[in-house]
């Protein structure tokens, strides 16, 4: 079975959740250290060991809600290749 993602760049994941003009900001938890996104007081998942020097976007399951978006470091997808045959 094949899930399919969808992804957003910044400023398309911002419009989509109704919220074009508002920062996002990504915020340490000072008890546990983890990182999330607060956009207008809302809290989306964030890469863990995410780097902000390179390019991001916000992805999430085309099955689940915009609301499970997590921001994530975009990759190539020649990256994700294991090996070929």
């Amino acid at each position: 079975m094949t899930t399919e993602m969808k992804f957003y760049e910044t400023n398309e994941f911002k419009e989509a959740i109704g919220q074009p003009n508002a920062k996002a900001k990504t915020v340490k938890n000072p008890n546990t250290g983890k990182f999330f996104i607060d956009i207008a007081g809302k809290s989306y998942k964030c890469q863990q060991d995410i780097d902000m020097n390179k390019r991001i976007v916000f992805m999430h399951s085309a099955d689940e809600d915009i609301s499970n978006a997590c921001l994530v470091n975009a990759k190539d997808n020649s990256e994700n290749v294991f090996g070929t045959f």
